[in-house]
Order: structure tokens, then C-alpha cells, then sequence
């Protein structure tokens, strides 16, 4: 039986939200795999105070381009760390989606190449290094999405 735009229309809001609400979550399930997804990963050592600013500073960047990318952040930390309760206490305050690594804390790089062989097994689009205190500017995505858009690897 054809229906007309109308007819679903009022099919649709005749009291059955569950109808609405399943294609809602069918569009943005859709729009979500369209999205590159990156993994940040950032090697932390001491400092927590620092690294509260940087997670600050990814929430915002998180929230601003929802729309234009998937970001999760790999927290690469160690056990050796004299700090590790405070800079776990710092985490406390992500509103991103993230992981969290524990590495020996003998090389930096091992650290890193941690974080990298998850986000690997993960299956991220892009992998993104950044350090624990670097600042983060607002325009980091935009200025890369160019790149992203043309699958440059």
C-alpha cells in the first residue's frame, strides 16, 4: 500500500515516539560513521596540574567538533610516576571519551608506542602525539580536516 509524506508523517507522530526515536538514532548512528575517527595520544608524567589544563582544553576541543570527527584520548601513564594518584585525580575531569595505558617509564617513546599499538588495534583513522602540557589550539582540527577530508595518511 503507497503512502503518502502526509500519511507517514502522521504515522509517525501519532503517539509512537519508539518510531521517531529509532530513526533519530538511525541518522546519527549513519552521520557518526561517516566521521574520521582520531585517536590523541598523550604520554603523562608528573605534573598534574598541567595535564588538568590540557584535559580542559580537549573537552573543549571535543565538544566543538562533534560534528566533524570522532576524537578518543589514550592516556599513556606509569605505575613509577611519584604523582600517579594526582595526575588519575586530573582524569577525573575528562568529558571525552578516553583510555588509559599503563607503561614502564623507561622510554618516553615506549610510552608512546604504547598508546599508538592501542589505538592501532582500535582501528582510529588518524593517530594524533601530543605532550601532557602542550597547549591546545581551537583551530587543531579545523586546520587538519582538509588532510583528513583527502585521506592523506
Amino acid at each position: 500500500m503507497l503512502r503518502s509524506v502526509d500519511q507517514r508523517w502522521s504515522e509517525l507522530h501519532s503517539g509512537n515516539d519508539r518510531k521517531i526515536e529509532k530513526y533519530q538514532y538511525q541518522l546519527i548512528s549513519l552521520f557518526a560513521m561517516s566521521l574520521k575517527n582520531i585517536a590523541i595520544v598523550i604520554p603523562c608524567w608528573m605534573r598534574p596540574e598541567i595535564l588538568s589544563l590540557t584535559v580542559k582544553q580537549l573537552n573543549i576541543l571535543c565538544e566543538e567538533n562533534i560534528n566533524k570527527v570522532n576524537i578518543t584520548v589514550i592516556y599513556s601513564l606509569s605505575h613509577e610516576d611519584p604523582q600517579i594518584s594526582d595526575v588519575i585525580s586530573a582524569l577525573n575531569f575528562c568529558m571525552h571519551k578516553y583510555y588509559v595505558v599503563f607503561s614502564d617509564n623507561n622510554l618516553l617513546g615506549q610510552k608512546v608506542n604504547d598508546a599508538i599499538t592501542i589505538a592501532i588495534s582500535l582501528d582510529f583513522d588518524y593517530i594524533m602525539n601530543l605532550g601532557s602540557d602542550d597547549l591546545i589550539h581551537p583551530d587543531l582540527i579545523d586546520l587538519n580536516l582538509p588532510f583528513l577530508e583527502m585521506e592523506i595518511p
